[in-house]
């Protein structure tokens, strides 16, 4: 507030009352006390000021109709227009110019292309202006194609979320959690059959990852020379990864639903029970292959556990 009568901002507000709770932070910061119903601050009567040129202010979600995802706008005063956005101004102008961020933000799964909403009645726009758009959120629930995008980027070696940061991204932990869940199959029937495996290097720094990025797995003394850890699925549950020791260092060994695999060579009656000693006669899907192969980078990559002391594995 500035002296005793006015706040320091606009704020759009239908009612007396409406406008005193915005400002309840800043009327507590100052020591006094309001009364919205009464529409009084330390007793004084307060009073709600139209106006109808807003150069600092923010338009309310209402007056844009926004639809679900878009979170920015940019008043376009020639146009008589609001161009509202998925992103910031700022980024979505990278977009527009087509620059290889742009076409990383474009190719997010969150992202959506502008569109143009009137100007709300009663406003008079002078010169272009943007602001976010308040209570908006880009999306509530992390979604599979959120958690590979954000897992490819990591297992790539990206130092932050990519381009995550332009949206509102979700914890790593929930994606790995979300893409490698330790969920049973719905179908009880299900039957798996083994397609590939590999020792893991490191196995130290490996099962220490693991710990970070699961919940509860419990590691007893008695697993570690041919014991299974954990079993976790892809989303659409036909695909499988048993994280196990053999002979004390960590393995993986890889699933796929019977039904999906394809026998190249006839089955043979012997068969070696190291992990990776898998002989070839069994082809699995391009994409069960390349879920496996993101789960072995991501087990792989060194990981900043706590950023606090600088703790990376």
């Amino acid at each position: 507030m500035l002296g005793r009568f006015r706040f320091a901002s606009w704020q759009p507000a239908h009612t007396l009352a409406e406008l005193i709770r915005a400002f309840e932070h800043d009327i507590k910061a100052q020591g006094w006390k309001a009364n919205p119903e009464r529409g009084t601050v330390n007793g004084i009567k307060m009073r709600r000021v139209r106006s109808r040129t807003f150069g600092e202010d923010n338009f309310t979600k209402a007056e844009l109709n926004a639809p679900k995802g878009y979170t920015w706008w940019e008043a376009m005063p020639e146009q008589r227009q609001v161009r509202l956005s998925s992103i910031s101004v700022r980024e979505q102008a990278e977009v527009d110019k087509g620059t290889e961020r742009g076409r990383q933000l474009a190719a997010y799964p969150h992202y959506l292309p502008p569109i143009m909403r009137p100007l709300p009645k009663g406003w008079k726009i002078i010169k272009p202006f943007h602001g976010f758009i308040e209570g908006s959120k880009s999306h509530n629930k992390v979604t599979i194609e959120d958690a590979e995008y954000f897992l490819r980027a990591f297992a790539a070696g990206e130092m932050d979320d990519g381009v995550g940061g332009a949206f509102d991204t979700p914890e790593l932990e929930e994606c790995f959690r979300k893409f490698f869940h330790r969920r049973a199959p719905h179908i009880k029937k299900t039957k798996f059959v083994e397609v590939g495996g590999c020792r893991v290097s490191e196995s130290a720094k490996a099962l220490y990852r693991l710990l970070y990025w699961l919940k509860e797995i419990h590691v007893a003394r008695g697993n570690f020379y041919k014991g299974t850890l954990c079993r976790l699925f892809h989303p659409n549950e036909r695909w499988a990864i048993t994280v196990e020791f053999w002979k004390y260092e960590l393995s993986l060994r890889f699933y796929v639903e019977a039904d999906d695999i394809k026998r190249v060579k006839p089955h043979s009656p012997v068969q070696c029970g190291i992990p990776g000693a898998h002989n070839g006669e069994i082809q699995s899907p391009k994409a069960a292959r390349d879920y496996f192969r993101l789960f072995r980078r991501i087990l792989g990559r060194h990981t900043m556990i706590y950023p606090g002391n600088n703790f990376e594995v």
